[in-house]
């Protein structure tokens, strides 16, 4: 039955174009020192590796040359769709052995994370997401194809409150914190990650890609902001990787409990301390049961940004949601303080009443979520981008926000430098950022 409703969606989801042909893709001559993707050499079925919501795949070789060489333009050379070319944002040299390159244009961002010599990649366009996974299980790269719609988000309840007993004997934390002032502007990011989300991005052992896979997931975090930033204006937030570390925690494939024990185990406790992590992140395998993820978040029935709630700033994201919906995104901008869109929105005191995401679909016009908006809301489909609301921003011809209501960009703007004063940023001159 699943292969049956696989071969449909690729069936229905594959726009024809005539100049595009998906068993074979050459690429021109002319363009070739400036394209993403050198060669496309299969159409072939999402592996059973990929991540949720994967309608297609092909497996690729990619011009990890050209990005590390960080040009001011790439050519996406679908095999799908026409080429787009992206105007660099960010392009830089990392340690160890790597680089990051992001760039936009043609109703598409795309972001492209090196370390340790492995490649990974995430594209979002208007009507469409796209991942580059690097190859696991001996296959080879693959540009893979997602329809968010396919994929849940996080839990649709309030069940966001911490424990009573770890409430109080953070809170005790409270004058240490408040006095930690500093002109940190950065959100310092700890991401913890189980050994079944190794093993699954590891198969073959190590943890390279793993590696890869977090600072990844906090790039296209950065992306996110920019992306819903207006033009000219500075970037609505700056965030970045201060660790990411295996932990002993196997993940308990509950939710609550794994937020339980980001405030409560001291594991995570103390190397959010050592490593002075304003928000922590983990990526679990495993979780409940249709959903994506889940977080803490201000003032559900919690303080509000600031010194008491900064013992709360952590959330789960489940691993084979990333691509597909961007919950990893998605669940730290809920620590941040943005809502869902209304009409699934739970929490009855937003921080502020334009705290809310945004979508459209109607029959015949744009068809389109931002990122906190659930997909379940769009009668005729609604592909997700990689904003945050804000009336202020196309993608394309969708306008990701409404005045003053449907704006969650503006409250995670406005409430950033809260969070990123949760820690004293650190600056550790010899220790490294991964294990």
């Amino acid at each position: 039955m699943k292969s049956a409703v696989l071969a449909s969606l690729l069936a229905t989801a594959t726009p024809a174009f005539a100049t595009a042909n998906l068993i074979s893709f050459d690429i021109p001559t002319t363009t070739s020192s400036r394209t993403a993707f050198l060669d496309t050499s299969a159409h072939v079925q999402p592996s059973a590796t990929s991540d949720a919501g994967a309608v297609a795949a092909w497996n690729v070789t990619v011009n990890a040359a050209l990005f590390a060489s960080l040009p001011q333009t790439v050519v996406l050379n679908f095999p799908d769709r026409p080429s787009v070319t992206l105007n660099k944002d960010v392009g830089k040299h990392r340690e160890p052995a790597g680089f990051l390159w992001t760039g936009r244009g043609g109703g598409c961002s795309g972001i492209f994370t090196s370390v340790r010599n492995i490649l990974r990649g995430t594209i979002s366009c208007q009507n469409a997401a796209y991942g580059l996974e690097p190859p696991r299980h001996a296959q080879a790269t693959q540009l893979i194809r997602y329809d968010s719609a396919l994929v849940a988000v996080d839990a649709n309840d309030t069940e966001r409150v911490a424990s009573p007993n770890a409430h109080a004997a953070n809170l005790s934390k409270k004058s240490a914190m408040a006095a930690a002032e500093s002109v940190d502007t950065s959100i310092d990011i700890l991401v913890l990650y189980t050994e079944g989300v190794r093993a699954a991005l590891d198969p073959g052992g190590g943890n390279a890609n793993s590696l890869a896979y977090m600072q990844h997931a906090v790039d296209v975090t950065q992306q996110a902001m920019t992306n819903s930033t207006t033009a000219g204006q500075p970037v609505i937030a700056e965030v970045a990787l201060a660790k990411a570390q295996k932990v002993q925690y196997p993940g308990s494939g509950s939710f609550s409990t794994d937020l339980t024990y980001l405030t409560d185990d001291p594991e995570p406790t103390g190397l959010r301390n050592y490593w002075s992590a304003d928000i922590v992140m983990l990526v679990a395998e495993s979780g409940g049961v249709g959903q994506c993820g889940r977080a803490f978040e201000p003032a559900f029935g919690l303080p509000p940004p600031g010194p008491s709630f900064a013992p709360f700033a952590v959330a789960v994201a489940k691993r084979a949601c990333s691509f597909a919906n961007f919950s990893f995104q998605h669940e730290f901008a809920h620590v941040i303080g943005a809502n869902h869109n209304p009409e699934s929105e739970t929490n009855p005191t937003p921080l502020r009443p334009w705290a809310y995401d945004h979508w459209i679909s109607t029959p015949k016009g744009v068809k389109n979520r931002t990122i906190m908006t659930y997909p379940s809301v769009c009668p005729y489909g609604c592909p997700e981008v990689l904003h945050y609301a804000n009336a202020q921003v196309y993608a394309g011809d969708f306008r990701t926000g409404t005045p003053n209501l449907r704006e969650n960009a503006r409250a995670i703007a406005e409430f950033s430098s809260a969070a990123a004063q949760y820690r004293p940023h650190l600056g550790r001159i010899f220790a490294d950022r991964f294990e």
